[in-house]
């Protein structure tokens, strides 16, 4: 193999490794934000569901437990 490839598999490696510390770092910060929204969503829930519309609480209880299972923690959300 040439020097000119070898520079070539070492550049393909290095970005390689670079986009797979990227997509890592990535998962980690939607796993945060999506527990973020989960805790804030939850919050809402709980504090303020009584004030809001039915309807409201009701689309709010659907994407915290999709949220909640796409994550796969927590507890269900119950209707209040």
């Amino acid at each position: 193999m040439g020097q000119a490839e070898a520079r070539g598999l070492k550049r393909l490696g290095d970005a390689t490794e670079q986009v797979e510390t990227v997509s890592g770092q990535l998962l980690h910060l939607v796993g945060l934000l999506a527990r973020s929204r989960i805790l804030e969503l939850d919050v809402i829930k709980k504090q303020f569901g009584s004030f809001l519309p039915a309807d409201f609480v009701s689309k709010l209880i659907n994407d915290l437990q999709e949220l909640e299972v796409a994550t796969g923690t927590g507890e269900k959300a119950e209707p209040e």
